[in-house]
């Protein structure tokens, strides 16, 4: 095998990788168009044979306007028809983060499929954040760039300013323009929605951040207080206070009611 080991203390490696790469959208978690550069405090492999570049101890890949950082990067490149080097995968060990203007991205690995537009995060701290929302995992947080969505898997929670979701699969979708806001989270598998006034429980639930709504499914417990209502389906507008329970959906979304609605209700009750 021959390979070219760069020594240097600190060593910065350019790719040209030019317009037959994959133009990727603009946002967190993405890598465009344009060079390539490696930064790595214990230095760079090529590995001509493997078609891979190697950069150890404090890597950092920057490309547009991107930055990704790990204890190791290995960036997988092939040969295009011109001969042109494209990069196609990139490989993130050991405390991986991404970072794009104030948005962070963090687990223990990463890996970037640049062809796919997509990105997995594996390992502990699994963590989303921007402005406005974080989403977390133990498991996999997964990120599809062309779609803005992220899905996370294993004790998933999604926080904002008004509340919090956590259930065992998370399907957070960002807006298409403009900051990536949170529009929708689909949550799956004991869920549990959580905001100053409530607490819902539910098999499955669908939050609408911008209209601040809730569509909760299967064995659906809304709590206020102490007054409690039970179901198999609840609308819940967080915005206007306005709750409606019914008794539907009990056997296509697992629940087990009987079709009616119950409800334990305190009339002294006093606000949490």
């Amino acid at each position: 095998m021959r390979v070219l080991r760069l020594l240097a203390f600190k060593f910065a490696l350019v790719l040209a990788c030019y317009s037959s790469v994959p133009v990727l959208a603009q946002g967190l978690l993405t890598l465009g168009d344009g060079p390539l550069a490696l930064d790595a405090a214990g230095g760079v492999e090529w590995h001509r044979e493997e078609r891979i570049f190697v950069a150890e101890g404090n890597a950092v890949a920057r490309q547009g306007g991107v930055t990704v950082k790990a204890d190791r990067l290995v960036a997988a490149y092939r040969e295009s028809a011109a001969g042109k080097l494209e990069i196609f995968r990139i490989d993130a060990e050991g405390n991986a983060r991404v970072e794009i203007g104030k948005d962070r991205a963090s687990g223990a690995r990463a890996i970037f499929d640049l062809d796919k537009s997509t990105v997995v995060f594996s390992g502990g701290g699994l963590k989303y954040a921007n402005a406005e929302s974080t989403v977390t995992a133990n498991r996999t947080l997964e990120y599809y760039v062309k779609e803005r969505r992220a899905v996370a898997r294993g004790d998933a929670r999604v926080q904002d300013n008004n509340g919090r979701i956590a259930s065992n699969v998370i399907e957070a979708r960002f807006s298409q323009s403009g900051a990536q806001a949170l529009r929708t989270a689909i949550a799956t598998g004991n869920v549990t929605i959580v905001t100053p006034d409530e607490t819902v429980r539910a098999n499955r639930a669908e939050y609408d951040f911008t209209r601040r709504r809730a569509t909760a499914t299967g064995n659906v417990r809304l709590a206020r207080g102490q007054n409690i209502l039970t179901g198999g389906k609840a609308v819940i507008d967080f915005r206007t206070g306005i709750s409606r329970m019914s008794g539907s959906a009990k056997v296509s979304e697992g629940g087990d009611n009987d079709g009616r609605v119950r409800g334990l209700i305190f009339p002294q009750a006093t606000k949490p």
